[in-house]
This record gives structure tokens, C-alpha cells and sequence, in this order.
């Protein structure tokens, strides 16, 4: 039996590593910051902490970046979806950050507009870049804020003031003509239909397009899982 997708990509993907061996067996070198050479493993785990730690060297926490974009842009799986793992604690912040332009938003895709960002940002980071990660979550963050202002402005602002007067007004049905009654052909869904049906269903597809790039369809099993954990 597989672990089921939660409802937002985020917490997906922090349970995935939490249960699966393969995540949590990832190391990366911890940087000298005075030599800049390896001086010992570092978990995932404890490189995440060291990266978002904002009192550490600002060199050892490049250094960590610096290995994961390499390694997500040279050998793919684990290490994309690790990066977005490790990118996880700045990805909630971002959302949190950017609902303030768009509080009708749903959290939940803002949270997939944060992974798209962040998987967008590592198709051109230069893994030499100085402050990388720095880089990385504003790269992000720009790409949510442009989000929630572009389905901002889609909000049918004239459309919803234009029903208000029409509900204040009596319906003649001396005035109304044909034309009028067939702008929409009947085949087409009304606009109730698509608030509730078409919403739930783009949310839906984009989570899973979402999963299925990051591969997170097909490896959500059972056989990911150490024993007693798949109950």
C-alpha cells in the first residue's frame, strides 16, 4: 500500500524523506571555512540546519548549496528532490512572505508555485555563484510574488460589481431578448460549476504534475519505507 500525497507538496515531500532510507543515508562535506576544503560528512539533516543557521560562515553555507546544485544538475534523483528538501523551511517562509499580495490564494498552491520557482531557479544557477542559496530564494520568492499578482489581477472585479447591480435591480422578462439568453451555449459549464468543480480540479492537476516531475508518484511505496512504517 502507498503513503498517499498530502493535500500540500511540501508536507509531501518532508514526509518522503522522513520515512525513506535512501533520503536520509544523503551526506554532503562540511567546507573549512578558512580553507575552504571538506572536513567531514555532514547528514542532510544536519546540513539543512547549518545552511538556514543565519550565524554561520556565509562560505560553508555556499558550500553546501554549491554541492547541491551540482549534484542535482549532475546526477538527478535523489539529489533534485533533496535540494528542494533542504530548500523547504525558505519555501514556507516565501509563502508566508507572499500572501499578503494575494490572501484569497490558496496555501496550497502557493506552495507548488514555491517548488516550480525554486526547480525553475536551479535550471540556470551557476553553482560558483557567491551567496547561492541567498540567490536561490529570492530567485524564488520573485517568481510566487509575480504568481499571486498575476491571479490577482484576474479576478473579475467588473464581472462580480456588474451581478451586484443586476441583483438590485427587478428582472423584467419584457426587456430580455434571445441574444441576450444564449451568450453561454448550454454545453458550457456555469460559472458555480467551474468555481467548485474546475478550482479543485486544477489544484489537483497541478499537485500532480508536480509529483510526478519530482517522481514523487512513483516512488511512494512501501518498498521505500523501513519495516513498520507503512501501517
Amino acid at each position: 500500500m502507498g503513503i498517499p500525497l498530502h493535500e500540500r507538496i511540501l508536507d509531501s515531500i518532508e514526509a518522503y524523506f522522513a520515512l525513506s532510507p535512501q533520503m536520509l543515508a544523503l551526506s554532503l562535506d562540511a567546507v573549512q571555512p578558512e580553507t575552504g576544503r571538506p572536513a567531514t560528512r555532514l547528514s542532510l539533516t544536519a546540513a539543512r540546519e547549518f545552511a538556514m543557521d543565519p550565524t554561520a560562515p556565509a562560505t560553508a553555507g555556499d558550500a553546501i548549496w554549491s554541492q547541491l546544485v551540482r549534484l542535482a544538475s549532475e546526477k538527478k534523483e535523489p539529489w533534485d528532490l533533496a535540494v528542494i528538501w533542504m530548500m523547504a523551511p525558505g519555501l514556507r517562509r516565501i509563502c508566508r512572505r507572499c500572501r499578503r499580495y494575494n490572501p484569497a490564494m490558496d496555501p496550497g498552491e502557493l506552495e507548488s508555485e514555491a517548488v516550480a520557482g525554486l526547480v525553475e531557479a536551479l535550471q540556470s544557477a551557476e553553482p560558483e555563484r557567491e551567496g547561492l542559496g541567498s540567490w536561490l530564494w529570492w530567485t524564488t520568492y520573485r517568481h510566487v510574488q509575480r504568481a499571486c499578482s498575476h491571479a490577482r489581477r484576474e479576478t473579475p472585479t467588473a464581472d462580480i460589481e456588474l451581478v451586484g447591480n443586476l441583483k438590485t435591480h427587478e428582472y423584467d422578462e419584457s426587456r430580455s431578448t434571445a441574444p441576450t439568453l444564449r451568450l453561454v451555449d448550454s454545453v458550457v459549464p456555469v460559472a458555480e460549476e467551474l468555481d467548485t468543480v474546475g478550482r479543485a480540479s486544477l489544484e489537483g492537476e497541478r499537485l500532480g504534475a508536480l509529483a510526478h516531475r519530482l517522481g514523487l508518484d512513483q516512488t511512494l511505496s512501501t518498498s521505500d519505507l523501513p519495516a513498520g512504517k507503512a501501517a
